[in-house]
């Protein structure tokens, strides 16, 4: 009964999402500009992708492309950083953070591979691309609060609208 629910309240807040997108520019009320291109992308993806494998396929993408992003960041603020100590502390959140990262992404796994529907493989796939999006948001906050980023902050939004 609950995993039915839940499934409804998902189902219904992509519905959602998309009627407020055809709307406006996104979910956000945000315009284009001021998303993230990840996200940019990823909505274009889905749009294009009604399948649930095309759909997979682009949250798989998703999950890569924050990655990239994530390893972007976390080198420019290790860069940025002035002293060893902070580098020191800042490494070891980053692999106390990756351990977490991990374990969380195996208990997902499980977790949605023991549920039934096609819709379960999409739900994973966004909360595994969440988790790292909700990282590199934490490290560009770092970078804007100690008025490090200078040129490289673009000062996204990392709403999601797909």
């Amino acid at each position: 009964m609950l995993d039915k629910l839940i499934k409804n309240r998902f189902v219904l807040g992509l519905s959602l999402c998309s009627l407020i997108s055809m709307m406006s520019p996104g979910c956000a009320g945000l315009p284009p500009s001021t998303l993230h291109p990840i996200l940019i992308k990823v909505e274009e993806c889905l749009k294009k992708n009604e399948s649930t494998a095309g759909q997979d396929q682009c949250l798989q993408d998703e999950l890569k492309d924050w990655d990239t992003e994530l390893n972007k960041v976390y080198n420019q603020l290790m860069g940025s950083l002035k002293t060893p100590k902070l580098k020191d502390s800042l490494k070891t959140s980053q692999q106390a953070w990756l351990s977490f990262r991990d374990q969380e992404f195996a208990f997902l796994r499980a977790y949605y591979s023991q549920q039934d529907g096609t819709i379960w493989s999409i739900v994973a796939g966004k909360m595994l691309a969440d988790i790292v999006k909700d990282r590199v948001k934490e490290l560009y906050k770092t970078l804007e609060s100690l008025d490090m980023a200078g040129d490289n902050s673009k000062n996204y939004s990392f709403e999601n609208q797909a």
